[in-house]
């Protein structure tokens, strides 16, 4: 039954696309979609100086990420302790292409794709992943951060560490 976060987001994400062809201005760009991109911006730059505390703050504190193809999801220390192994083990670098952004009210998400490359500290072969993603972000204590992210590698050789 975890095919459901996956219909919910899909079905989010296009209630929300339609209510942003109808209310986002013409040029796409509000004062909320405005800092949603520059969060986003600043969670990009701290993962590709695997700053883990950088990361964790775009975060909210009920932040849930399910990645497609793996069991279970993982809350926000998880993925903390996921990225600081990460970190520790390859040299890696994000570039991460949002797509869409939408917020209105105390609620928004943003969806994208990315390329990370992945190269062991200890030499070795460097491992290339791109996907997919769509995140829910809200307001917390008058901050927009991410709630509930979905992760959609294509053809993951992610490495294990990163689950």
């Amino acid at each position: 039954m975890r095919a459901w976060p996956y219909l919910l987001a899909i079905s989010l994400s296009l209630l929300l696309a339609a209510l942003t062809c109808a209310a986002v201005p013409a040029d796409g760009a509000g004062p909320d979609q405005a800092i949603i991109k520059a969060r986003m911006g600043r969670w990009v730059d701290a993962y590709n100086q695997a700053d883990v505390p950088g990361l964790l703050d775009v975060l909210s504190a009920d932040y849930v990420q399910d990645t497609q193809g793996l069991p279970g999801s993982s809350d926000k220390r998880a993925v903390g302790r996921a990225f600081s192994h990460v970190f520790a083990k390859y040299q890696t670098h994000i570039v991460c292409v949002l797509d869409q952004v939408y917020a209105s009210g105390g609620m928004g998400f943003d969806r994208g794709h990315y390329t990370i490359t992945y190269t062991p500290k200890s030499g070795g072969k460097t491992i290339v992943e791109q996907g997919h993603y769509v995140e829910m972000w809200g307001l917390e204590d008058g901050v927009w951060r991410v709630r509930y992210e979905t992760d959609i590698p294509e053809q993951s050789g992610r490495p294990l560490a990163v689950m």
